[in-house]
């Protein structure tokens, strides 16, 4: 069992929570409801490092898993998200002036964003993934494709600019993979985008069903700048995305080496309270296992009147009359999941949701027709459910809200939509880069505003 912090390698780690019945692949759904049924599962030993508040599953067995091109985690089939990329994609090409430079990312999945990067900044590209499906070549950007994880025998690696999304989390040794890249780039001056799940939104009740088990760490923001200083980094930028759900971290190749000794958080740390925040994170415990409890008895039918999770809530119903004003009952067999994504997937195992879901509704239409692991709910396309007898819709992100409200009006579905996070906030970016704070903020028509405060 792991005994150090693999963000800032210290041996502080403490028992959090243990997440019982999660599914050990989440982005690959099943062909049949017996497959789904029958899949792995395994519980999740969350620790907390008591120095810099990043958490660990010491449980997790990476010969559990196998990514190759079944696995789907794209999101891209959202309007939402789409917007949400294509303003990061304008925000690093103006921030790194990418125009004409070489452009690496690690962990590209299907290409999208690498080739809306690429296409922006008049670049050529190159992306590693074992799970990418395509042609070699992409046919609408400068871009290449390598299907294959990467490492050491890709130490060649030629880029100005390296990208690294949601891929950290998955490493066992993020220490070792980040210094892999940076000998990689030897002499140059290059520059590094690293996004992944946000450990301090993670630590709240509305990151309940984040916890996945290809996830091995959740990164506080101090401890994302420690292993990536560690690695032979300097961090020029930090912050948030996706109301506040990623962790981000901009980075430049560092002139000299450094031995930095286990435990040791970067100069003029990211959290200026990491304190505050390991304090507030080893609280979580009993948060999660209330939230968790609440929603159990919910689908059970065991709530109490007025306390359940559902209970107060603004859904913002579309019934009209008594009907608007009842309590939700989510035990009628007439609720659906809008989302077959890690939240959806994790929540429906967890709470063990049962027969009284009726189906999960995804726009990735490689997903539809399929099963979630773990518990056997069907995969719907949007336009299945019109006709359907559906009351309620719990939507495990509530960035999507307006979204799943639009395609419910258009398939004439009167429902309520229940958001499991009930304060959603925008999809923009927030941070400091360059010892100032700015805010990068999707619009309403997809496009970007950049906001400027002082300080830092």
């Amino acid at each position: 069992m792991r005994q150090t912090c693999p963000a800032c390698q210290a041996p502080a780690l403490e028992p959090l929570i243990v997440v019982d019945r999660t599914p050990v692949i989440i982005g690959v759904l099943c062909s049949t409801e017996e497959d789904a049924l029958g899949a792995v599962r395994r519980s999740l030993d969350l620790h907390l490092c008591g120095v810099c508040g990043t958490v660990v599953n010491v449980a997790f067995d990476p010969d559990l898993l196998e990514y190759d091109g079944h696995y789907d985690n794209s999101l891209h089939y959202s309007g939402t998200f789409r917007a949400f990329s294509a303003a990061l994609a304008r925000r690093l090409v103006d921030t790194h002036g990418l125009a004409a430079r070489s452009i690496v990312e690690i962990g590209s999945g299907k290409g999208d964003f690498l080739r809306e990067l690429c296409r922006l900044a008049g670049s050529s590209g190159t992306g590693y993934d074992p799970t990418y499906v395509g042609p070699d070549r992409a046919e609408d950007a400068d871009v290449a494709f390598i299907v294959d994880y990467y490492g050491p025998r890709y130490s060649d690696l030629p880029g100005d600019f390296v990208v690294c999304r949601h891929v950290l989390e998955h490493i066992e040794n993020p220490l070792a993979f980040l210094r892999n890249i940076r000998d990689a780039l030897g002499e140059r001056d290059a520059s590094m985008y690293l996004e992944v799940p946000n450990g301090g939104f993670m630590l709240s009740e509305a990151g309940a069903w984040d916890y996945i088990y290809p996830h091995v760490t959740y990164f506080s923001p101090a401890g994302l700048a420690a292993v990536i200083t560690a690695a032979g980094f300097d961090v020029t930028g930090t912050g948030t995305a996706f109301g506040d759900q990623f962790l981000w971290v901009e980075a430049r190749t560092a002139r000299a080496s450094r031995d930095i000794a286990p435990g040791t958080l970067a100069p003029g740390d990211v959290m200026g309270t990491v304190g505050d925040y390991v304090a507030s994170g080893r609280r979580f415990g009993s948060r999660y296992r209330d939230v968790v409890g609440r929603w159990t008895k919910e689908f059970a039918g065991e709530a109490t009147p007025g306390r359940g999770p559902t209970a107060g809530m603004d859904t913002k119903a579309r019934h009209t009359g008594a009907d608007a004003q009842a309590q939700p009952d989510l035990t009628s067999g007439r609720v659906l999941v809008w989302g077959a994504g890690a939240k959806g997937v994790n929540f429906l195992n967890v709470v063990g949701a049962g027969a009284a879901v009726a189906g999960v509704v995804d726009l990735n239409p490689n997903k539809q027709g399929t099963f979630i692991p773990g518990t056997g709910h069907r995969v719907l396309a949007p336009e299945e459910i019109a006709g359907m007898d559906i009351d309620r819709v719990l939507l495990p992100n509530a960035l999507y809200l307006d979204e799943v409200r639009a395609f419910l009006d258009k398939l004439d579905v009167r429902a309520e939509v229940i958001p499991l996070l009930t304060e959603p906030r925008g999809t923009g970016t927030r941070g400091t880069v360059g010892g100032s704070t700015d805010e990068y903020r999707s619009t309403p028509a997809g496009g970007s505003a950049h906001v400027r405060r002082q300080g830092g």
